[in-house]
C-alpha cells in the first residue's frame, strides 16, 4: 500500500515538472492570448493615476493589433478614472506611435467617436495643442475619405482651425496650420475675415498675414480696415497696419490701405469712426496720415 501512494506521488511530482517545462518547449497545452485578460489589468495603476503617457507608453511596446484591442476597452469603459479628454489625448497618443502603420491608426482615429461629449474639431485643437502634428495630417488625410461615413469630418480642417480662434489657443493653432492638407491663401484670407468679423484675438491678424491672407480683400462693402472700425476693434486695426509694415509697406501704401472704401454709404475707416463717435480710432487713424 505504501508502495502505492509513493507512485503516486511520484508521478504528480513528475506531472508538475513535465507541465513547467512544457511552457518552454511547448510540450504544454498553452491558453490563448487574451489582452482583455492579461495586459488590461497592467493598465489599471496608470488609468487609477490618470497617467496617460505612462499608458501609451506601456501600450506601445505591445503588438500593435494587442495595444488597439486594450485601448478600445479603455475608451469604451464607461466608469473610469479617465476622464473623455484623458481617452481623447491617449486615442491621438497611441495613433501617434503607431503612425507609420495606416491600417491600426485608421481603426484608432474610429475610436474618437466613441468620446461624443466634444466635437472632433475640439479634440484636433486640444491634439494640436500638445503637439500632434504628425498623426493630426494622417487623421486629415483619414478624414477626406470617412465624411459619408461621418458627416461631422466635413470641412474638418477648417472647423478646427475656427474652433482654435474661437478658444484663442494660439500655439494649436500654429500646429494646425503646420498639419493641414488644404491649407492656402485663399483660407487665410477666408478664415483672417473671420476674425475681424467676430472681434476675435488680434494676434491671430499677423499670423495669418505671414500665411499670405489678403489684407486688400474685401467683402460685403467692406475693407478689413472698414470692417474693424465698423465694430470699433483698435487692437485689430493696428494689427493690419502692422502686418502691412512687416510686408514693407510704404507710409504712402499704409494711407491708401486706410482711406481706402467699397461702398460710398459705408465709408472710409475716418468716415466711420466720426459717425459713429469711436474717439480713439479716429485719433488713431488721423496719426497714421488718413483724411477725411
Amino acid at each position: 500500500m505504501a508502495n502505492k501512494y509513493f507512485k503516486i506521488i511520484l508521478f504528480d511530482i513528475v506531472l508538475s515538472c513535465t507541465y513547467i517545462a512544457g511552457i518552454s518547449n511547448k510540450t504544454s497545452i498553452e491558453r490563448p492570448f487574451n489582452p482583455i485578460h492579461e495586459l488590461l489589468p497592467l493598465t489599471r495603476p496608470f488609468i487609477i493615476s490618470g497617467s496617460v503617457e505612462k499608458i501609451i507608453e506601456f501600450l506601445k511596446a505591445f503588438p500593435r493589433e494587442t495595444s488597439y484591442i486594450v485601448l478600445r476597452q479603455i475608451v469604451q469603459e464607461k466608469e473610469s478614472s479617465l476622464s473623455q479628454h484623458d481617452k481623447a489625448h491617449l486615442i491621438f497618443g497611441l495613433a501617434n506611435a503607431f503612425r507609420e502603420d495606416t491600417n491600426i491608426t485608421e481603426k484608432i482615429f474610429e475610436l474618437l467617436f466613441l468620446i461624443n461629449d466634444k466635437p472632433i474639431s475640439q479634440r484636433l485643437v486640444d491634439a494640436a495643442g500638445k503637439g500632434y502634428t504628425k498623426i493630426i495630417t494622417l487623421f486629415l488625410i483619414w478624414a477626406h475619405t470617412q465624411k459619408t461615413k461621418h458627416p461631422e469630418l466635413e470641412n474638418i480642417e477648417k472647423k478646427s482651425l475656427l474652433k482654435a480662434i474661437d478658444t484663442t489657443d494660439i500655439e494649436a493653432f500654429k500646429n494646425l496650420i503646420k498639419s493641414s492638407i488644404t491649407f492656402n491663401k485663399n483660407v487665410a484670407t477666408e478664415i483672417i475675415w473671420y476674425v475681424v468679423s467676430n472681434n476675435k484675438n488680434a494676434t491671430f491678424i499677423e499670423l495669418l498675414a505671414d500665411k499670405k491672407a489678403n489684407l486688400w480683400s474685401t467683402k460685403n462693402g467692406h475693407t478689413l480696415a472698414t470692417k474693424s472700425v465698423e465694430l470699433n476693434n483698435k487692437k485689430i486695426l493696428k494689427s493690419l497696419v502692422q502686418a502691412l509694415k512687416k510686408q514693407g509697406a510704404t507710409q504712402e501704401e499704409i494711407e491708401n490701405y486706410l482711406n481706402r472704401f467699397v461702398d460710398k454709404e459705408i465709408g472710409t475707416p475716418i468716415q466711420i469712426a466720426l459717425g459713429k463717435g469711436f474717439t480713439k480710432i479716429e485719433l488713431y487713424l488721423r496719426e497714421q496720415g488718413t483724411q477725411e
